[in-house]
C-alpha cells in the first residue's frame, strides 16, 4: 500500500474569506425569505462541498468509487461549481419573473 502524501492546499488563500461571505449571504438570504429552516435549508448543499474549495489537494487524493486520482484544480473548479449552484438557481429564477412570494 502506497504511502499518504502531504498535499499543499494554501494555492487558493481568497476561497476560505470568500466561501464564508457567500455562506453568510445565502444564510441570511433564505433567513429574510423564509426564516431559520429555510437559511439552513439554503447552505445545507454549499456545506458539503466546502472541502472540495478549501483543501482541493486533500480530497483530489480521496479515491471512493473512482479509479484514478483527480487534478486539484478540478476538483476546486467543481466545487466552486456547486458552492455557486444556489445563486446560479436564484438569478435564473429572478430572470424568469418568478417572486420570492410564489413560494
Amino acid at each position: 500500500m502506497a504511502e499518504p502524501r502531504l498535499v499543499d492546499d494554501n494555492y487558493t488563500p481568497y476561497s476560505r474569506p470568500l466561501t464564508l461571505v457567500l455562506l453568510c449571504g445565502y444564510f441570511a438570504g433564505g433567513y429574510a425569505l423564509g426564516g431559520p429552516k429555510l437559511g439552513l435549508a439554503i447552505i445545507f448543499v454549499p456545506l458539503i462541498v466546502l472541502p472540495c474549495i478549501w483543501w482541493p489537494g486533500s480530497m483530489a487524493v480521496l479515491r471512493g468509487l473512482r479509479s484514478v486520482e483527480l487534478p486539484p484544480s478540478w476538483v476546486w473548479f467543481l466545487g466552486w461549481v456547486v458552492f455557486l449552484s444556489p445563486a446560479t438557481m436564484a438569478v435564473v429564477m429572478w430572470l424568469e419573473g418568478v417572486r420570492a412570494s410564489d413560494f
